[in-house]
This record gives structure tokens, sequence and C-alpha cells, in this order.
């Protein structure tokens, strides 16, 4: 709900003018309501947690002895690039829900199963909103 709350925010104030509240899946994407899609969608955000939660915490933080909170702005920033050929919108929301994931990894002392969990069950969540789009 972060992401899109965000976006709601970006939008509203860019466009300067009232937003539908219609909730849209970017064009780009076609789901089918499938194991296959629901297992594709959960190996990205394990994949995703693991580089930008696991990874770059290890690095940034342990080898390279910076704050975590500069190491959470850093990897939400990448995370949020990650997700630039969804456009300017979509990675300002990917950077609010990074910081969430990265907050959760933090806070659960770098246990990577609990963003892991919220971010497949993120990823279900639209598997089951948006599925059947074609």
């Amino acid at each position: 709900m972060w992401e899109y709350l965000v976006a709601y925010v970006v939008l509203r104030y860019s466009l300067k003018r009232p937003v539908s509240y219609q909730v849209k899946l970017h064009g780009n994407w076609a789901i089918r309501r499938s194991a296959c899609t629901g297992l594709l969608f959960s190996a990205v955000a394990v994949g995703e947690e693991v580089i930008y939660r696991q990874v770059w915490f290890t690095i940034f933080s342990a080898h390279w002895g910076l704050e975590a909170s500069v190491t959470l702005l850093l990897s939400s920033l990448a995370y949020g690039a990650n997700h630039s050929s969804f456009g300017s919108r979509s990675v300002v929301g990917k950077l609010g829900s990074g910081m969430i994931y990265g907050w959760l990894y933090v806070l659960s002392d770098h246990c990577i199963f609990v963003p892991i969990t919220t971010h497949v069950l993120q990823n279900l969540c639209l598997i089951v909103i948006f599925g059947e789009r074609k």
C-alpha cells in the first residue's frame, strides 16, 4: 500500500489536479493467475531481497563500516532505480517500499526471511488483484 500512496502523492502534486483512485498495474505486465506466475514473482522477490538487503548490507555495513541508515538509503535507492523501466513514479514508489523492506531487515536483526516474506506476499497480492490481465 505504501507504493500506491507514494504514487498517488507524486501524481497529485505533479499533475496539480485530483487523481483518479483507480489502481492499475503498469502496462508492461500481463499477468495470468497460475502457479508458474506465483513462483516467478516469488523468485524475483527472493532475488531482490537477497541482493538489495543481504548483499548490500553486508558489503556497505559490515565490510565498509557505513551506518545502517546510510546503507538503508543506498540499497533503497538502488532498489528503486532497478525499477526505472517502469517509469519515474514506479522508482519513487519502489524507493518507499525498499525503505520498508530494509527497515524490516534491520529491525529483525538482519534476518533475510522477514523482508523476503513480506515482499513475496506483496507480489502474490499483485497476482490476485491484477490477475487475468491480458
